[in-house]
């Protein structure tokens, strides 16, 4: 059998590798015979001819090409040094000479292109032939390699077959007497194991009766003992309390009471041996049980194929010897790939070291390229000069920095010729300047000429003047002062104002002192020396006296300086008194502080006009104080006075109260810190009388019952008496903290009652209803709540958002109450706000939204009916109690950014863009003045973000839109709003914000 399996088994596998295929021709047959069809029509014997006749046309043409280039060259040199008459004449013969060069470049052109054109419309259509080539030539080895053993394969085969074949009849024949056999001994096996089942069930039936018989009587004489024992026991504790018989009753009593333990004892001793006895019995039955039925199989001979064992070794052999089989033939296929590509590898490196020995051979030819090179352009440089030896020279320099940097000749020609033109057209420049400026320096020096006859002319005249009137005055004063005097208030020359006959001014020298340029050494004529000591005592004075004033107006200065700090500085101080005074006198210590306050403000509605002095001079230095006190007031601070005024006027009387007595509480620091300590003082004792009055109350509960009570109680309720107590006592703890931050704690900012909408009031109204139902259920809490941000979950509206990216857990949920900033164009009135960002403070809510999301709903429109507080150091969320946990600002235009950060927790920051947004519900609350409410939006975080925070949500908005236009609008203006702000943590994902 086993035989039988590896042959067919190895019949298989030699079908399979038979039919594997061999090496792969390149597309199959097909591509053969394309190929050899496409190079039928090329027909390359007559291509080759046609190609050597156009080689040769081709060689003609670039002969008669190069000589006709030397001619024309020739001729253009020649051209070029004829003169300009000569030229016009030549012309025409070298512009015919050039028309039939180009004519020959162009029939040479298109005898090329045709025949290009030829050759590869021929080609174009046909394949490569190298792969088909290639693949013939690798089918041809494999055939001859793979034919003598596919033949030795396909022999084999059929001897295969043939013995395979009898074999299969001789099994039939023995698998069909075999199975006749196996229906037999079947048969009569299966009423065999039904005699005998039959035996042992009826043995078994009877041994089971006699079994319960014997089980019936022991427990019914186990029940009798067992009344028995107890009757004993009741009459023994009877006698033992009663106690009333003599002795020699109690000894005849103890002896009856000992015989009918001992017999007892006696029944239970018997019981348990007739128990093990049973036992016993009952085992040894089992175990002859256990025999017959493994005995009865045993008897019934066995065929070896119903053998599991022997099956599953022989299926495990078959799979053993079919892996052989299929491993070898696997192990031949590889061997003949290898072989195969062996034999491919050793062409390709044949080829490859015929094709480098044949490079080798062609650059050992070619080694003398460069040298060849360097000349072809020295004998076209030498040929297609123009000029003379200095020309070439030049030519030859150019083709070598030709080698050098890649440039054709032609290109290294037209530049040379372009820089000699524009060196020509430099020189010609030049040369025109130089005329135009040699032009105008001669007319210049003849200019001067003339100038200088004039000067001299003028100059002779006006010493022959001078020489005559020194000679004049000399004689008619001799006194030097009155010659000085005379010649300062009569000599023209000297006169203020007035020029001299000629046009021109003399040298002072000889002004003054009459001293003629040309006789410097001589004695000068006339009084002049005298004048000059004058004069320079006459500066000396001045300069002395300009000297003190200087020093005099730097003292005034100075003087002026210290007075104008002085004053400035009594005016700052004046102005410091004035506003401390205006601060006494709001608060009026002299009266009742409430009565005075409101006299003050409702006598004069603007708080920042108090007034202070007396009338006449006093009171109008007053109002000069008033003014400057009120210039220095910020609009915001004047405005928030008035609205506070506004705010107190509208008062009652109780609310003026309790406001006024407010004040008084926080007017200086021990106030405070008094109240403070009441108020601490006071949440202690009612938290110790609150868990001393439940601490009495279970101990009382629990004095009344007995144990059994108690352990009753204890079951009914679920659970041990300790346990409900510790849960009454944190909810009688839990209670009055809620109660105490809700109601008894002072609520800042106040509420706006002035700009409530009706719908706000039931707001405000469904929220302490919220609260009261919140702190009443935490009354029967068995347990302390527990803040876990898992079980948040933003409102249904919010699903139209694209939900939080996966991977993302929710970090902090953020009440925001702040104002939207707008901008307007008050040029015009219809146009529209623009918003500039918003700034808002976060209050902590996380708690908030786990354990009562109902309430945090409901939080931003009830918060939106109080006021903003003015420090941030003291911001409270009206009417809450919420912790402040960051701020929200635009330090940019577009851009938001959040600081999670508080003295005591560290959360993040987060700079964000916009993502996506949705238009707020239109059941939204609206604002304090009945504005709508901004959209809801998703924010992704930027770059600088920390905290590992991910993404924003603003939700549940309330007010915060601007109006339609910008008519009565300032030019930058505020609108407040209140929204949730959920904030997810997580790793970055995928972001696609469009800021």
């Amino acid at each position: 059998m086993a035989d039988l399996v590896e042959s067919v088994l190895a019949a298989d596998a030699n079908a399979q590798h038979a039919e594997k295929p061999g090496p792969a021709i390149p597309d199959g047959g097909n591509k053969f015979q394309q190929a050899i069809s496409a190079w039928r029509t090329i027909d390359y014997t007559n291509l080759i001819s046609n190609l050597d006749n156009t080689a040769s046309e081709i060689v003609a043409y670039q002969r008669d090409s190069t000589v006709q280039r030397k001619e024309l060259a020739q001729k253009t040199k020649d051209f070029r040094k004829l003169d300009d008459a000569t030229k016009l004449s030549e012309i025409k013969g070298l512009l015919k000479a050039y028309q039939t060069f180009i004519d020959l470049l162009t029939n040479h052109s298109k005898s090329i292109n045709s025949a290009f054109l030829q050759a590869y419309t021929s080609l174009s259509d046909a394949p490569d032939p190298y792969p088909l080539l290639e693949a013939s030539v690798d089918s041809m080895l494999v055939s001859e390699d793979t034919l003598p053993k596919l033949t030795e394969e396909n022999q084999h085969l059929q001897k295969s077959v043939a013995k395979l074949t009898t074999q299969l009849e001789e099994t039939e024949s023995k698998l069909q007497t075999e199975s006749a056999a196996k229906k037999e001994l079947e048969s009569s096996l299966e009423s065999r194991v039904k005699e005998v089942e039959a035996s042992w069930v009826a043995v078994l039936d009877e041994k089971k009766d006699n079994w319960a018989s014997k089980e019936k009587t022991l427990e019914e004489k186990v029940e009798n003992q067992e009344r028995l024992l107890n009757e004993i026991k009741a009459s023994y504790e009877v006698n033992q309390r009663l106690g009333k018989t003599d002795d020699g009753d109690q000894e005849g009593q103890a002896h009856v009471t000992s015989a009918e333990i001992e017999m007892l004892h006696s029944d239970l001793d018997r019981t348990s041996a007739r128990l093990a006895e049973i036992e016993a019995r009952n085992e040894q039955l089992r175990l002859e049980l256990a025999q017959a039925k493994s005995s009865v199989p045993s008897q019934a001979p066995v065929a070896l194929e119903d053998d599991p064992g022997y099956m599953r070794m022989r299926s495990e052999n078959s799979s053993l010897i079919r892996k052989l089989d299929a491993a070898r033939v696997e192990k031949e296929g590889l061997k003949r790939d290898l072989d195969s590509r062996l034999r491919g590898l050793e062409r390709e490196v044949g080829l490859l070291k015929e094709e480098r020995d044949n490079l080798r051979a062609k650059v050992q030819k070619w080694s003398d390229y460069d040298d060849v090179k360097q000349e072809l352009e020295v004998l076209k440089s030498i040929e297609f000069s123009t000029g003379d030896d200095d020309d070439v020279r030049e030519a030859t320099e150019s083709a070598a920095e030709a080698k050098s940097q890649g440039d054709t000749l032609e290109k290294l020609l037209l530049a040379r010729n372009k820089k000699l033109g524009d060196e020509l057209t430099i020189l010609r420049v030049s040369h025109q300047d130089l005329q135009t400026k040699l032009s105008e320096l001669q007319e210049e020096m003849s200019r001067t000429n003339m100038d200088l006859e004039k000067s001299q002319q003028l100059n002779e005249r006006l010493e022959n003047d001078l020489a005559t009137l020194q000679s004049e005055s000399s004689n008619a004063f001799p006194s030097g002062a009155s010659v000085a005097g005379t010649f300062n208030r009569y000599a023209p020359s000297v006169a203020p104002g007035r020029r001299p006959v000629g046009g021109r001014v003399s040298p002072t020298s000889s002004i003054i002192s009459g001293i003629n340029p040309r006789t410097v050494g001589e004695e000068p004529m006339g009084g002049g020396s005298g004048i000059l000591p004058m004069i320079t005592a006459q500066r000396d004075r001045f300069k002395k006296r300009i000297a003190q004033l200087e020093g005099e107006l730097s003292e005034s200065h100075r003087t002026i300086s210290q007075l104008r700090q002085e004053v400035s500085a009594l005016q700052k101080d004046n102005l410091n008194l004035y506003e401390k005074t205006r601060y006494v006198s709001t608060y009026n210590r002299a009266g009742p502080s409430a009565s005075s306050s409101s006299a003050a403000y409702s006598s004069n509605p603007n708080p920042s006009t108090v007034s202070i002095g007396g009338t006449g001079n006093p009171g109008i230095t007053m109002d000069r104080y008033r003014k400057a006190y009120e210039s220095n007031i910020s609009p915001f601070a004047a405005f928030r006075g008035r609205e506070s005024a506004r705010a107190y006027k509208r008062m009652s009387f109780p609310e003026r109260v309790v406001y006024s007595v407010t004040r008084m509480v926080l007017a200086s620091r021990t106030s405070r810190n008094l109240f403070a300590a009441y108020c601490v003082a006071l949440h202690l004792l009612v938290f110790c009388s609150l868990y001393w009055l439940g601490t009495v109350d279970v101990e009382k509960h629990a004095s009344n019952l007995g144990k059994s009570a108690a352990a009753a109680a204890a079951a009914g309720a679920g659970g041990p008496p300790s346990t409900k107590t510790s849960n009454m006592r944190s909810a009688t703890l839990l209670v009055p903290t809620l109660a105490s931050l809700a109601l008894a704690a002072p609520t800042y900012p106040t509420l706006n009652l002035h700009s409530a909408l009706p719908g706000n009031i039931e707001d405000i109204s469904e929220y302490f209803n919220m609260l009261a139902t919140k702190v009443q259920a935490l009354k029967y809490l068995s347990a302390e709540p527990v803040c876990d941000l898992t079980k948040a979950k933003m409102v249904s509206p919010a699903e139209d958002l694209p939900p939080p990216s996966a991977g993302l857990t929710l970090k902090h949920v953020a009440i925001g109450r702040g104002t939207q900033n707008y901008t307007c164009d008050t040029s015009n009135a219809t146009a529209v706000p623009v918003a500039t960002g918003a700034k808002a403070t976060l209050f902590n809510a996380s708690c908030v939204a786990a354990m009562y999301p109902d309430l945090l709903e409901k939080l931003p429109s009830v918060s939106m009916q109080f006021n903003l507080t003015d420090s941030d150091e003291q911001q409270r969320l009206g009417p809450s109690s919420l912790a402040i946990s960051g701020h929200h600002i635009f330090p940019t235009t577009g851009v938001p950014f959040f600081q999670l950060a508080t003295d005591g927790v560290e959360i993040g920051d987060a700079w964000c863009a916009k993502n996506s947004s949705i238009a707020a519900p239109t059941m939204a609350a609206k604002g304090q003045q009945g504005e709508g409410a901004v959209p809801w939006l998703k924010l992704l975080t930027t770059a600088g973000s920390t905290g590992n925070l991910q993404e924003v949500y603003r939700i549940t908005t309330v007010g915060g839109s601007a109006p339609a236009t910008c008519q009565g609008q300032p030019a930058a203006f505020e609108v407040q709003y209140a929204a949730e702000y959920w904030f997810y943590q997580g790793k970055a994902p995928v972001k696609s914000a469009a800021s």
